[in-house]
């Protein structure tokens, strides 16, 4: 095998002295505190069931879709998908991107010339929000009814939709500028059939039931009850979303609690 260069190993060591070496855990049966499956979705019996169902019902067999989009990845699967979107966040277009790093390295590196500009253009990362907030947990900006006013909206499907992927939401021009030249989305290989009937499922169930979002509601509600019961609130960042950061100083002894818990 070819020696490790000296360099790399000595970042490696310097992490490990700094307490900031990463490693891959290994998966466990404890209560659920830090993943993003905020509504349930990653693990909804109903969802799974449906998507197989929803795959044998269109006679798709498919393990993987074999290449790109451009080339002969594309499906109606893909279209039905990205149209459902459209029409749920209110936006001329969607364009469905492999994961969430893909949609924003794809999108910001496509278009580094908004920078140059003097004008100014709004660009939202929707990924905390959908399935949290707004009406249909269709995120903030359609409860205030301003989702036109932005330039784009990015929504990732591995947050409260509890699968894969992302969109980038916008007019229908920003959609072919991204096909054409949104580098994550041209030289990638197109997601298989079941992660696109997941994300499929996933939004729908979304879209007609806020059952599971009034149950995360009263959880958050619940949750900030006990940290001001136990008089733990300080040490937490005031949020009124999914997400609430305990602060700890120090790598140390954040990894100390770590263990601890």
């Amino acid at each position: 095998m070819v020696e490790f260069p000296e360099n790399f190993m000595a970042k490696l060591n310097e992490r490990q002295e700094n307490n900031v070496f990463r490693k891959l855990p290994v998966s466990n049966k404890l209560v659920d505190f830090s993943s993003n499956d905020y509504l349930g979705f990653a693990k909804n019996e109903a969802i799974f069931i449906s998507v197989s169902q929803y795959l044998v019902d269109k006679g798709i067999m498919a393990n993987g879709a074999t290449v790109s989009r451009l080339l002969i990845g594309n499906s109606e699967l893909y279209n039905e998908l990205e149209d459902y979107l459209a029409n749920f966040f209110r936006s001329d277009s969607a364009l469905v991107f492999n994961s969430g790093y893909d949609a924003n390295i794809g999108f910001l590196l496509a278009l580094t010339e908004l920078r140059l500009d003097l004008n100014c253009y709004l660009v939202v990362d929707e990924a905390h929000a959908i399935g949290v907030f707004g009406e249909n947990s269709r995120g903030p900006l359609v409860e205030w009814n301003v989702e036109n006013q932005s330039f784009a909206r990015i929504v990732t499907f591995g947050k409260a939709l509890g699968c894969r992927g992302a969109t980038i939401l916008g007019s229908k021009d920003l959609t072919d500028y991204l096909v054409n030249f949104a580098r994550s989305f041209i030289y990638t290989t197109a997601m298989p059939p079941h992660a696109q009937a997941t994300a499929l499922i996933a939004i729908t169930q979304l879209s007609q039931s806020e059952v599971e979002q009034l149950g995360l509601r009263a959880n958050i509600t619940f949750f900030k009850s006990k940290l001001n019961e136990l008089g733990i609130s300080d040490h937490f960042v005031p949020s009124n979303s999914a997400v609430h950061c305990c602060s700890v100083k120090g790598n140390d002894q954040v990894k100390e609690w770590a263990l601890t818990l």
